[in-house]
């Protein structure tokens, strides 16, 4: 359980790695951070925009509390991300 979470989004002055996806956020692109404590652990979490939208959105059909990047994902998880949000299956190309 998160014992605190705090979200804003931010243009990336510098390049970042994309917890989601695994991708570069590139400098000037808008992204996501997050940072909290969950389970006694502190983290910093950062993702692109649509890589958020499709982690809540996975969040609220499994009914869990929190998602996990694309590489820890069932395979049915990640065919309905590729499905619904297939810009971030582009960003992921040179890794599949």
């Amino acid at each position: 359980m998160t014992d605190f979470h705090c979200q804003s989004e931010h243009v990336a002055r510098k390049d970042h790695r994309c917890g989601f996806c695994d991708a570069t956020i590139k400098k000037g692109e808008r992204y996501s951070n997050s940072t909290g404590v969950f389970e006694g652990d502190f983290f910093v979490w950062k993702e692109h925009l649509d890589c958020r939208a499709a982690g809540l959105e996975s969040m609220r059909l499994s009914g869990e509390d929190f998602y996990q990047s694309m590489w820890n994902m069932d395979d049915e998880d990640r065919a309905w991300i590729k499905q619904d949000y297939p810009t971030i299956f582009e960003r992921m190309a040179p890794h599949d």
